[in-house]
């Protein structure tokens, strides 16, 4: 995962675009994946799998609270997009979805799909353009 720099430029869709990926990293990486119950826990460390004797899955690791904040907050910036379909559109792509499957899912053209996931980073960007003039 890449860190962006904090910078003083305006936001860009491109940017914005990164930080939703981010944040779907991060939550891929979230520790609530791995809870069981008392019952069904491992005895193997956490940062650990045993799939077979020669091969270890070695777990990515936790998210820090820092990483974690700034997840919650690049969601939040979803809700600044009037429509639920595109809102849904903007968190598949970020989580990685081919754009073939998404397709499928919503019924939409490829263009189609690229065009309202322009318009919606597009729209995210602005307002958070917005904000950091006041």
């Amino acid at each position: 995962m890449t860190e962006l720099p904090p910078t003083l430029e305006p936001w860009t869709p491109e940017l914005v675009k990164a930080r939703l990926e981010q944040a779907a990293q991060i939550e891929r990486r979230r520790p609530e994946r791995h809870v069981r119950p008392d019952g069904a826990r491992s005895s193997w460390p956490a940062h650990q799998i045993q799939r077979d004797f020669d091969l270890v899955e070695v777990l990515p690791p936790c998210p820090t609270p820092q990483e974690i904040i700034r997840a919650e907050e690049a969601m939040g910036w979803l809700r600044w997009v009037p429509s639920a379909g595109v809102r849904r559109m903007l968190w598949s792509l970020a989580c990685g979805s081919a754009v073939r499957t998404m397709m499928t899912e919503y019924r939409r053209g490829r263009k189609t799909i690229d065009r309202l996931c322009a318009s919606g980073l597009k729209r995210i960007a602005n307002r958070l353009n917005a904000r950091e003039r006041r």
